[in-house]
C-alpha cells in the first residue's frame, strides 16, 4: 500500500520547487535578453558572435561534469530520502575529487594547444584577425573548466529537491555579468574580444565558487562534505561513473553545441550572432518547460522507489498537456519574432522566417522528447536513449556541413531535428511499456 503521507509530501515538494524557481527564472529571462543587446551594442555582431562560437567549444566539456553529475544523482536522491547523510557526504568527496582531477587534465591539456596550432582559425572566420586570440583562449578556457568543477554543486542542489537555489545562482551570475557590461558601455573601456570573453568566463567561476562556500554553510550543511579530503586525498578512479550517462552528454553537445563552430567557418560571426540571438528568443519555451520539468528527476526517481506508478503516469499526462500549450504560445511568438527581434536588438538583423520557424520545431521537439528523457534516467534506463543518440550525433555533422551550403544556418537547424527526430518517437514508447511492466510490482 501507498505511502500517502509521503506521496503528498513529494507532491508539495514539487510544487514548491517550481513556484521558488518562477521568480528566479523570470529574472533570468529577462536579464538574459538584456545581456545579449547591450553585449552587441558594446562590442558588435561579429565580435560577439565569436565569443558565442568559443563558448560553444567550452561547452564540449561540460560532457564531464553532466556525466559524473547524473551518475550520483538517483543514488544522492535516494539516499536523501532515506536521510543517509553520511554515505552522501563520501560520494560528494568522490564526486568533487574526479570533477577537480578530470578539469585539472584538461585544461594543462588544452591550454598548450595555441602554441602548436593555429587555434584561430578554427574560430574566427578567414580574414578576420584579432591580436593575442591564443591568450586570450586559454585564460577564458582555464576559467570555463573551473566553472563547470564547481558546478557539480547544481547536479547536488537537483538531488536533494533544491532546484530554487540553482536558478538563484544563474540569476546572481547573470545579473553581475549584465552590470558589467553597462558600466564597460558607459565608461571609457575600449570594447575587445579579450574583456568580452574574460568577464563572460571569470564571473560564472566566481559565482558559483562562491555558491558552494555559501550553500555548505547553509541550505546543504547536513551533508557537507570534508574539503580537506577532496583536495589532499589521493586522486582515484572514480568507480561510480556511469558511461552511459558520458556518452549521452557528449552526443547531445555534438547535436547542439557545434552549431555554432560550423556557422561560423561556413558563413560568418555575424551569422552566428543571428542564429544565437533566434535561438534565445524560442528558448523562453524551453526556460518555461524546464521550469516545472526539472524538478521531476528527483521525484520520478523518488517515485520508483516508492513503487508509485500511479504518480509518475498522471504526472507524465500532465507534462504532455503542458506541451500542448507550449505550441499554441511557439506559434504566437512565431507570429511576431521579426517585430520582437528588431525591438530587443534595436536593429533590423534581417533574420528568415525559416530559420525562426525551424528553431520554433526544434525547440518544442526537444520538450516533448525531455519528458521521457527526465523520467527514464530518473531510473537508470537509458540503454535506447544512448543509442538514439549516438545516431544522431554521427548524422548531425555531416547533415549540417550539406544543408548549410543549401539553406545556410536555416540548415543546420534542420539537421539537429532530422538528429533528433528518433529519440522523439522511441523514448515515449519505452516509457509506456515500462510503466506496464513489473517494474512498479
Amino acid at each position: 500500500m501507498l505511502d500517502t503521507k509521503h506521496l503528498e509530501s513529494r507532491s508539495r515538494q514539487l510544487v514548491g520547487n517550481i513556484l521558488g524557481s518562477s521568480f528566479y527564472k523570470a529574472i533570468n529571462i529577462v536579464v538574459g535578453f538584456l545581456l545579449v543587446r547591450f553585449a552587441i551594442d558594446f562590442a558588435n555582431e561579429e565580435t560577439y558572435g565569436i565569443w558565442l562560437t568559443l563558448s560553444s567549444f567550452f561547452t564540449w566539456f561540460s560532457a564531464i561534469e553532466v556525466g559524473i553529475g547524473n551518475s550520483l544523482r538517483n543514488r544522492i536522491t535516494k539516499l536523501f530520502t532515506s536521510k543517509k547523510f553520511d554515505e552522501i557526504r563520501v560520494l560528494l568527496v568522490k564526486g568533487y575529487k574526479a570533477m577537480l582531477t578530470a578539469y585539472g587534465s584538461v585544461i594543462l591539456l588544452l591550454v598548450l594547444v595555441p602554441f602548436f596550432v593555429d587555434i584561430e582559425a578554427f574560430f574566427v572566420p578567414s580574414g578576420s584577425h584579432y591580436r593575442n586570440f591564443g591568450l586570450i583562449f586559454q585564460i577564458s578556457f582555464a576559467l570555463y573548466m573551473l566553472h563547470y568543477a564547481f558546478a557539480f554543486l547544481n547536479m547536488i542542489l537537483l538531488s536533494v529537491h533544491r532546484t530554487s537555489t540553482t536558478f538563484l545562482i544563474t540569476a546572481i551570475q547573470n545579473t553581475i555579468l549584465l552590470i558589467g557590461i553597462l558600466v564597460f558601455t558607459h565608461s571609457d573601456v575600449s570594447p575587445s574580444l579579450g574583456l568580452l570573453c574574460i568577464w563572460f568566463s571569470a564571473v560564472p567561476t566566481a559565482v558559483m565558487g562562491l555558491a558552494n562556500i555559501i550553500t555548505f554553510r547553509s541550505v546543504l550543511k547536513n551533508i557537507r562534505p570534508s574539503f580537506q579530503n577532496i583536495l589532499l586525498t589521493k586522486p582515484q578512479r572514480f568507480r561510480e561513473m556511469n558511461y552511459g550517462f558520458l556518452i549521452i552528454q557528449v552526443c547531445t553537445l555534438v547535436i547542439y553545441a557545434t552549431d555554432h563552430v560550423i556557422i561560423s567557418n561556413f558563413i560568418s560571426g555575424t551569422e552566428v550572432t543571428k542564429y544565437a540571438i533566434t535561438f534565445k528568443y524560442f528558448n523562453i519555451l524551453t526556460v518555461i518547460f524546464n521550469l516545472i520539468l526539472v524538478p521531476y528527476w528527483a521525484s520520478f526517481a523518488e517515485a520508483t522507489q516508492m513503487k508509485d506508478r500511479k504518480w509518475i503516469r498522471k504526472n507524465i499526462r500532465f507534462l504532455i498537456l503542458l506541451i500542448g500549450g507550449l505550441l499554441i504560445l511557439g506559434i504566437v511568438m512565431l507570429t511576431v519574432a521579426n517585430f520582437v527581434y528588431d525591438f530587443w536588438i534595436g536593429k533590423d538583423l534581417s533574420i528568415p522566417l525559416l530559420l525562426s520557424a525551424l528553431m520554433c520545431v526544434s525547440v518544442l521537439l526537444t520538450a516533448w522528447y525531455n519528458i521521457f528523457v527526465y523520467y527514464l534516467s530518473s531510473i537508470d534506463r537509458i540503454d535506447w536513449q544512448m543509442r538514439l543518440i549516438i545516431f544522431g550525433a554521427v548524422l548531425n555533422i555531416p547533415l549540417s556541413i550539406f544543408l548549410i551550403d543549401q539553406m545556410g544556418s536555416s540548415g543546420v537547424i534542420l539537421a539537429t531535428i532530422a538528429s533528433l527526430l528518433p529519440m522523439a518517437i522511441a523514448l515515449p514508447i519505452q516509457s509506456f511499456k515500462l510503466l506496464k511492466s513489473d517494474l512498479y510490482k
